[in-house]
């Protein structure tokens, strides 16, 4: 009876914590410092949690023929930011964490409305090669990719290419490729259903 008991207050104590480690995953900790550096611009933001369809991410991952997959826990709900200035809504900054060579990665992706990648910035970095990630030609090679041009990232046999910044290495782009790529399909699949 006793081993009973304690196995329902084990299921019962630790099962809330797992559920809060998944939502962490994609949190913005400081949204006025993140949109403030990527929009300058800004007048307003709105954060909205949108609920992401497992099967059409998948259908979208699939379609693009991407040597990755995603994890059932990098679907579902993500809270993201629609950002407006004077003249109307401008972008969306979509927070994402990847694992990296030195841990988990946490970059912040800032997108125009029509799902291209125009800036990013990263939230939580123990790579050593985040530095050399922030440089302007590793920002070039990430800014202005859609999904409708996702292939300059990739090589002939659909895996991930050899970087071409100068400085970054390898390890760190393959991070910030499968980053920017999760990021552009999870955020195509809910770009219509959410836009306060």
């Amino acid at each position: 009876m006793k081993v009973a008991v304690s196995i329902i207050l084990s299921f019962v104590l630790f099962m809330p914590v797992q559920n809060s480690f998944a939502v962490a995953f994609c949190s913005l900790r400081d949204p006025l410092l993140h949109i403030k550096e990527l929009y300058p611009s800004y007048s307003n933001f709105y954060a909205s949690v949108v609920d992401v369809n497992i099967i059409e991410a998948t259908m979208s991952l699939n379609q693009y023929k991407l040597p990755f997959f995603l994890h059932p826990k990098e679907v579902g709900k993500h809270t993201v930011y629609f950002i407006d200035d004077e003249s109307g809504r401008i972008g969306i900054v979509h927070p994402r964490s990847e694992f990296g060579k030195w841990g988990v990665i946490e970059i912040v992706w800032s997108l125009s409305l029509e799902g291209e990648i125009l800036d990013y910035r990263f939230q939580r970095c123990r790579d050593p090669a985040c530095k050399d990630a922030l440089s302007g030609p590793v920002k070039e090679l990430f800014k202005g990719i859609s999904l409708g041009n996702l292939s300059r990232l990739f090589n002939v046999e659909g895996n991930i290419a050899a970087a071409t910044a100068e400085g970054l290495n390898q390890d760190m782009f393959e991070t910030m490729v499968k980053s920017a790529t999760k990021t552009l399909i999870l955020t195509n699949s809910f770009l219509g259903q959410a836009n306060p």
